[in-house]
């Protein structure tokens, strides 16, 4: 991914191989464009169906999703990767405030509109670049434990070789 210089070649590929080799419905990446204060969907792979048109998302800083990574909730998770899983156990936590559990829901709901069951923050230097968001496994098979922490580690290398990429464009 290093040796990649062009920002939106290196996201094209990243989220071409994850529909293909692990095998999902769809997948997509939600960037920070500075000039728009906002994240946008960049690139989106999947069956036809699935996928949403680049630009066509658009969240601002506002947005729940986009809250809960830049507000550093993610301490309400060990490895900060959101599943509907997840969303559902923090909900049913008694020790919650009710402003988190309103955020919770929020961002519950922005995945049922990106149609996403698993999404990953990217950072570098504890600035939010991306959002990876993927569907469902096209086996219909929960993501194991290992795909989760690969993607994780995924995430984490993005973020790194995005901002190699953006450097090296400026």
């Amino acid at each position: 991914m290093i040796l990649v210089h062009e920002p939106n070649l290196l996201i094209k590929m990243i989220v071409r191989l994850m529909v293909q080799k692990v095998e999902v419905r769809h997948a997509g990446i939600l960037l920070y464009h500075k000039d728009k204060d906002s994240y946008i969907l960049t690139v989106s792979r999947g069956s036809s169906g699935v996928r949403i048109p680049s630009g066509f998302a658009r969240m601002d800083l506002d947005n729940p999703l986009i809250r809960f990574y830049n507000e550093h909730k993610t301490k309400l998770l060990e490895d900060g990767i959101i599943t509907r899983k997840n969303i559902d156990k923090m909900l049913r936590r008694r020790d919650l405030s009710l402003e988190t559990k309103v955020l919770l829901k929020g961002v519950g709901h922005q995945m049922d509109i990106l149609e996403a069951v698993v999404c990953l923050p990217s950072y570098f230097r504890d600035n939010l670049l991306g959002i990876l968001f993927m569907g469902g496994k096209s086996s219909g098979r929960e993501f194991r434990r290992k795909e989760l922490d690969f993607f994780s580690a995924l995430a984490s290398n993005v973020a790194m070789a995005l901002r190699n990429a953006q450097l090296f464009k400026a």
